[in-house]
């Protein structure tokens, strides 16, 4: 049976951000990780899927804990609500998250972990075979093209021309 660790944070938090603030943060991750290439985000509407893919060299159960490592002047990803905040807020927002990196695959859900009573989010962390970059698998009612495109033009003028 695979363990839980807890996030020690509560989905009903930080309401004041909206799901496009957890995307925009996503994406600025995917940014930061991809020092050579654009990250690919891939919205399939039917299914309400969207990916965010990178080539970097991955995150670790760290990045849940300590939020930004290594970030330099150049980095996108720490102006942002954090990961960590990301992941609460695409919860709250009825969004499933599953992060596919280097070695690992993290999925989140709620759980009370004691002596708590009310639940927190948590991931569950299994062993793959990915070699480099991170996949971020998002999925919900809420994730549509429109919003999907208002992302994408945000990042718009990060893209080199």
């Amino acid at each position: 049976m695979s363990v839980i660790v807890d996030l020690n944070i509560d989905k009903r938090v930080n309401r004041q951000y909206e799901l496009k603030d957890a995307l925009y943060e996503l994406v600025m991750n995917a940014f930061d990780a991809n020092k050579d290439a654009n990250p690919e985000l891939l919205f399939d509407d039917p299914t309400n899927i969207l990916r965010i893919r990178d080539r970097g060299s991955g995150i670790n159960s760290n990045h849940f804990i300590n939020g930004v490592l290594n970030a330099t002047e150049d980095s996108h990803g720490h102006n942002g609500i954090g990961l960590k905040d990301a992941i609460a807020v695409t919860m709250r927002c009825g969004v499933t998250m599953k992060i596919e990196t280097v070695a690992n695959t993290f999925t989140f859900r709620e759980h009370v972990f004691p002596p708590k009573s009310v639940p927190n989010i948590g991931y569950q962390k299994t062993p793959n075979d990915v070699k480099r970059g991170t996949t971020v698998t998002l999925k919900g009612d809420d994730l549509t093209a429109i919003l999907v495109d208002e992302v994408k033009l945000k990042f718009l003028a990060l893209l080199p021309s």
